[in-house]
């Protein structure tokens, strides 16, 4: 899950085994993340505010931060990236394994799926469907698209959309979405449910939840929070036939019309 504010201790019992930190996080949150014995991702920045690459020895620097946690589960590079910045990262890619070798390294990709499946292990793909026009199906399809525009048998993850878009609540409530509400907002919980199921059956090996703080009190987020908590048991208990699976799903008709099933 991505770290906003909502406290460790409160993630950790709710089953989220892994905590994404961006750069600027404060160092005793990530101590407190490895004593409550949950997974820790720092961020990787290869381009600076300006979209200029980083130096070689400036990438060296932030591996070296965390090169010596042993809570360290892999690194994931900042931002989201096109087609025409794939030589971009597979440079930074290296130098980072020269000065870290022992931990893969994950991407968000938006297009250029087969070179950068080539320079990371990990390859993050995701948009956030709920509130616009694209239908869970459209979604699932994309995923699957994704998946496969990919070398065969990489490792393919995405992010569950937890939050409201900003320009939505700013339509509707009026407000930033980061602000307090004082009423329910979405997205409702078995929209949550869906996306983590249509994910999981359409491949991806990995999930990780876009905010915590839409599951916050501050953004009457406790009916979420519930839902996240138990698709992370849910997964837990089919997590050998979810690892093992060796075929990509296959989507089949059901008796039901507007129902498939993988």
């Amino acid at each position: 899950i991505k770290y906003t504010d909502t406290m460790l201790p409160v993630l950790q019992k709710a089953g989220f085994n892994t905590i994404y930190f961006d750069s600027n996080v404060n160092p005793a949150l990530v101590t407190e993340a490895a004593e409550l014995g949950m997974w820790i991702v720092p961020e990787l920045r290869v381009m600076n505010d300006e979209r200029v690459a980083l130096s070689p020895e400036e990438i060296t620097k932030q591996v070296q931060r965390y090169a010596d946690n042993d809570a360290v589960l892999f690194r994931r590079l900042s931002g989201i990236f096109s087609f025409e910045q794939a030589p971009l990262v597979d440079r930074a890619t290296q130098v980072a394994r020269g000065a870290d070798p022992g931990h893969p390294i994950a991407a968000d990709v938006w297009d250029g799926m087969m070179p950068y499946s080539r320079s990371v292990n990990m390859v993050g793909v995701y948009r956030f469907p709920l509130m616009t026009t694209l239908e869970l199906p459209k979604y699932r399809e994309w995923l699957e698209a994704r998946r496969k525009l990919a070398n065969p048998g990489v490792f393919t993850w995405t992010w569950i959309q937890t939050h409201l878009p900003d320009w939505y609540s700013e339509l509707l409530y009026n407000q930033n979405a980061q602000a307090e509400f004082k009423e329910p907002v979405g997205p409702q919980p078995e929209q949550i449910r869906l996306l983590a199921y249509s994910a999981l059956a359409s491949g991806c090996r990995g999930l990780g939840y876009w905010s915590d703080r839409f599951l916050a009190d501050s953004h009457q987020g406790r009916d979420r929070l519930l839902a996240c908590a138990l698709l992370n048991q849910e997964m837990d208990m089919m997590e050998q036939m979810l690892v093992t699976a060796e075929e990509s799903p296959q989507w089949i008709d059901t008796s039901v019309t507007d129902v498939k099933a993988a």
